[in-house]
């Protein structure tokens, strides 16, 4: 592997990293089980003192995603919608050894049972090898659709945060490339 010898700012992510050569090197992983999880885009691309190629179809892959991430909002929070609801569940993450939140999309149990002042609508997930886990939600309203709505609604704004931030990628990028000119690597001292 060569020696970096220069740090350079990636097109992706706009993070300084070393250069082994004129390449940005890998970044944006974790390693887990032994092996890399994730890459940035950037890695192994020119950094951007010496190109910009890369930032137009980043800035068009947000521009996807930001219009799928309007769809789904749609999707989960439409009157009457009980086909799934999002839970933010606490557990073992995927790929990792690690606990801790993430969303899951479950198929409610259609009952309801009262419990105190609030209703709870009952859902089961499978993990593992068909291994049946049965969790509770708890939502204010006396029909399904409603407590489901009250977790949809949760996940919409988890969604509509990432809408936010993809619109700041964006400025931030086009910005970026506005006036962009080649410069040179800052060297490694």
């Amino acid at each position: 592997m060569k020696k970096a010898t220069h740090k350079g700012i990636c097109q992706v992510c706009g993070r300084q990293q070393r250069l082994p050569g004129d390449f940005v090197s890998k970044h944006g992983y974790t390693v887990e089980w032994g092996w890399f999880n994730g890459v940035c885009p950037g890695s192994d691309e020119l950094p951007f003192e010496k190109s910009k190629d890369l930032i137009d179809k980043a800035i068009e892959d947000v521009k996807q995603n930001i219009v799928a991430l309007q769809e789904e909002i749609e999707t989960v929070t439409a009157d009457g919608f009980t086909d799934f609801v999002w839970v933010h569940h606490y557990g073992q993450l995927k790929m990792s050894h690690k606990s801790g939140y993430t969303w899951m999309k479950v198929q409610p149990v259609k009952e309801l049972r009262r419990e105190g002042s609030k209703y709870t609508a009952w859902y089961y997930y499978v993990e593992g090898s068909e291994k049946r886990k049965e969790l509770q939600m708890y939502g204010q309203g006396d029909e399904l659709t409603d407590v489901c709505r009250t977790f949809n609604e949760r996940y919409a704004n988890t969604l509509r945060k990432r809408i936010k931030g993809g619109h700041e990628y964006i400025t931030w990028q086009e910005a970026r490339i506005k006036d962009w000119k080649e410069t040179d690597c800052e060297p490694i001292k």
